[in-house]
């Protein structure tokens, strides 16, 4: 005689578990995204208050004074004297790239600076990188691989570049030796995009002379 047939059951403590389950991944799923959101806010906001401290500390308009040299590395480039750094030729621009070798994110920006660097030549502005801890060449972290000019600067301290609140930073200068624009601590993507449209659009600045091609933006 053929047994009944028996319908399997799911037990109820597997039941709850699987809704426990459920209702925690998408409280995490909410949370998380809470996180994010307020990450971002942070980020945001940091990098308002970093503006606001540089603008205090460097003004848009103001003429900065020339540097002097203690060492540089990949500076046969540099239209300059080899002992200064001077600004407000009259001719074309400077985009000053500041960092630290003590600096995680200036060696993460670094390849970024080298792009930024690469497209202002294009433009006619001069493109070079300030190592602020560096009294010599022989306290240089970054130097040819960069692919452009850094330099340590004499009495670094004592001079306009104490004002720069963090690194990395990125100073713009007029043909005037006037600061342009700023930008203080790791950029944004659309910091970043702001930096090469701005590069891209001088003009008043730049002389024909020596002007070459720009090439296309970067992914």
């Amino acid at each position: 005689m053929a047994e009944p047939a028996t319908t399997s059951t799911i037990p109820f403590t597997f039941k709850a578990f699987t809704a426990f389950t459920t209702v925690a991944c998408v409280v995490l799923s909410i949370l998380l995204l809470r996180a994010t959101a307020a990450n971002r806010a942070l980020q945001h906001s940091f990098s308002e208050a970093i503006e606001k401290v540089g603008s205090a500390g460097l003004a848009v308009g103001e003429q900065v004074e020339s540097l002097s040299i203690a060492g540089m590395k990949g500076g046969e480039s540099l239209p300059v004297p080899s002992a200064a750094l001077t600004f407000g030729d009259g001719r074309t621009g400077t985009l000053l790239l500041l960092m630290s070798g003590g600096c995680d994110t200036c060696t993460f920006s670094i390849p970024y600076f080298s792009r930024i660097a690469a497209l202002a030549e294009t433009m006619g502005l001069v493109a070079v990188g300030v190592q602020l801890d560096a009294a010599s060449e022989a306290d240089f972290k970054y130097g040819g691989e960069t692919g452009f000019p850094v330099v340590a600067v004499k009495d670094s301290p004592r001079t306009w570049l104490r004002r720069v609140p963090i690194v990395p930073a990125i100073v713009l200068l007029d043909a005037e030796g006037g600061v342009k624009k700023t930008y203080f601590g790791e950029l944004s993507p659309k910091q970043q995009d702001d930096v090469e449209s701005l590069i891209r659009n001088w003009s008043s600045e730049v002389s024909g002379v020596g002007k070459k091609k720009a090439p296309p933006p970067g992914p």
